[in-house]
């Protein structure tokens, strides 16, 4: 999608306009940021085909587990013994769960200015960043693959670890958003660490040719003549300013520059023990660096499944239960197999021959205190059963259940958090550091949440409002929303949380801001007074315009009636005011209008504090001429 000109689309960019305007009182003239410059010098092929086995050993371990999981996961493992096989799903249906939950709910991206005039560009800036990612997931599921969101999440519950790689796209058409997001699997990845984060990362994974071509189209002349659907190795190496690709072998790309000034990989692990290297063991603690969701019940899966299997062939041997045939060796013919099925005759010579079934199953009830373990250790090491739907108790209780089931799944959010917002970062970083001119982007209607106008962020309004973002996942249990609705109206209303709180916390809508400018909006649509000058007029104008014209006219004769009325009334003499309305019960002229001056109270208190010290000043209204006879009467002068 092709944006039109900023300078097009001029009503739709307003808000950026002024945005942009208080970044250029921000930026100093004259003054720009440096360059960047490589830290390090450009590796040669056998240095990276060194760093590269290095690397690829280091982490075997890991790769030996993360095989395990996979298996595991796919349920390909075969429990030992013979008899019957039952493999239960556990490790699949967790992961599936675990990943549908933490992406069922889309996070909260909020970008921090660094002054609050800048308030309306941080905005900006946040529609940006939600747009990207919805162009982000449209471009992933288009690869056959899930979600964006959701496969992300999947890696992390089975691989443990999060891979993305991040890159600036030179020959994205104006307007569109010049970064791509590639989300590898975390098998295929190998990262050396430094004392403040990654110091390289090595990409060793198979693709079709075709997929090489797509994504590497200077790859064209070292695979000509391949098949497309031919899967080769890639190895690819990336620092912070240097990137190398071969294929199969075959140098595809020499190190080269990228120029970003930092490694283009997001890498984030999960669960697992935080213990490195010590003095008995210096390689297998990378084997529990971000392990599965399901990797505490491993041990008491693989036992559940054995003795579900015992079970499973004692059950079968009932159906089908093994036999001893006492038969008569004077027989002269051989002796014929028993028929156990529904309904079969078998014949024996009478007290030469018999048949005995042998009981060799055990009472189920030895097995159950087992069962029961194994059952008590998957439900604590893996998903709890609230979170199925399936918990029991009072609405509290459940509450409570809900709360601690959520443990298992909140360090996998903290580490989604930080993801998006690494991912965030790096993209904004790359295109205020590489990219030329604006950025479109669309943003959602405040009424209908619909994709509606474009708009454009430019390098320099990044620049002045920052990088850095801050994600928030809320509640992802399951909720009674009915419940948290009316709990939030209950402290709204007493004025215990404001309206943007309870629309974050409590009602889990994604933009609370953007909310409070819907409710703005009904709250105009429904005020009378708009409705009957406005909203009547415009909805006639649209579907009758006779009737339109009626009502037109009906208001210009009822205007010119009250115009008439206005100035047909008689003026009152000297400027005086209309008389004043008198209180409920009392009538409207209860004393003569000299009286009623000098009775009020209100003046007369006035007119007393004009005395001097110690002395009483007549009552009295200043500027009002006494009463003929006022004299006689005491206290009136």
């Amino acid at each position: 999608m092709v944006f039109p000109p900023q300078e097009e689309n001029a009503q739709g960019l307003w808000r950026i306009a002024e945005g942009v305007a208080e970044v250029q009182d921000l930026l100093e003239p004259g003054v720009t940021a440096a360059p960047k410059q490589p830290k390090r010098r450009r590796p040669s092929r056998e240095q990276i085909a060194n760093l590269v086995q290095r690397a690829t050993e280091f982490w075997s371990l890991r790769d030996r587990r993360m095989d395990e999981d996979l298996s595991l996961y796919r349920m390909a493992e075969i429990p030992e013994g013979e008899g019957e096989v039952v493999i239960r799903n556990i490790p699949w249906v967790m992961v599936e769960k675990a990943s549908s939950i933490l992406s069922k709910q889309p996070p909260s991206i909020d970008a921090v200015p660094p002054e609050n005039r800048l308030k309306e560009a941080a905005q900006a800036i946040e529609d940006f960043l939600r747009y990207a990612w919805e162009v982000w997931d449209r471009r992933w599921m288009q690869a056959l693959h899930g979600p964006l969101l959701r496969d992300i999440a999947h890696f992390l519950c089975l691989r443990g670890w999060v891979t993305i790689r991040i890159s600036y796209n030179a020959d994205a058409p104006p307007g569109e958003i010049p970064v791509d997001l590639h989300v590898c699997d975390p098998r295929q990845v190998y990262p050396q660490l430094g004392s403040s984060g990654l110091r390289y990362v090595v990409h060793r994974y198979w693709a079709t040719v075709g997929e090489i071509l797509d994504e590497w189209p200077e790859a064209e002349k070292r695979l000509s003549g391949r098949d497309e659907d031919e899967v080769v190795e890639v190895v690819a190496y990336y620092d912070d300013w240097w990137h190398y690709l071969e294929v199969d072998g075959i140098e595809v790309k020499p190190p080269t520059e990228h120029g970003y000034g930092f490694v283009p990989w997001v890498v984030a692990t999960g669960l697992g023990a935080p213990v490195r290297a010590t003095t008995h063991d210096q390689t297998h603690w990378t084997q529990e660096v971000g392990v599965s969701i399901f990797h505490g019940i491993k041990r008491a899966y693989r036992q559940l499944n054995r003795l579900v299997s015992q079970l499973a062939t004692e059950v079968a041997r009932v159906a089908n239960p093994p036999t001893v045939y006492y038969y008569d060796p004077a027989r002269p013919d051989n002796p014929q197999p028993i028929r156990l099925s529904a309904g079969a005759t078998n014949f024996l010579y009478f007290d030469r021959e018999r048949v005995e079934v042998l009981q060799v199953t055990p009472n189920p009830a030895n097995a159950a205190p087992v069962m029961q373990a194994l059952l008590d250790d998957v439900e604590k090491g893996g998903l709890p059963g609230v979170l199925w739907g399936v918990g029991q108790g009072s609405g509290f209780a459940l509450t409570l259940q809900t709360d601690a089931a959520m443990d298992t799944l909140h360090p996998l959010t903290r580490v989604l958090e930080q993801v998006i917002e690494q991912v965030n970062q790096r993209a904004l970083e790359l295109i205020r550091d590489l990219h030329d001119g604006p950025v479109g982007y669309l943003v959602r209607d405040p009424l209908t949440g619909r994709l509606v106008s474009g708009q454009a962020i430019t390098p320099d309004l990044i620049a002045a409002v920052g990088t850095r973002t801050v994600v928030r996942f809320r509640k992802v249990a399951p909720r009674d929303r009915v419940q948290m609705a009316q709990l939030a109206a209950l402290l709204t209303d007493k004025k215990l949380i404001s309206l943007e709180t309870a629309r974050d916390e409590f009602l889990g809508i994604e933009n609370p801001q953007r909310e409070n400018e819907r409710v703005l909006a009904d709250l105009a649509y429904l005020d009378p007074e708009v409705t009957r000058e406005v909203l009547v007029p415009w909805a006639l104008a649209r579907t009758d315009p006779v009737l339109y014209e009626l009502w037109r006219q009906a208001k210009l004769r009822k205007e010119q009636q009250e115009e008439q009325k206005r100035t047909s009334a008689p003026e009152r003499p000297g400027g005086a005011p209309p008389p004043q309305a008198a209180p409920p019960g009392m009538p409207p002229q209860a004393l003569p209008p000299q009286l009623a001056t000098l009775m009020n109270l209100l003046q007369h208190s006035q007119a007393s504090v004009s005395g001097g010290q110690g002395e009483e000043a007549p009552p009295g209204v200043p500027g009002v001429e006494p009463l003929p006879g006022a004299g006689e009467i005491p206290g009136l002068v």
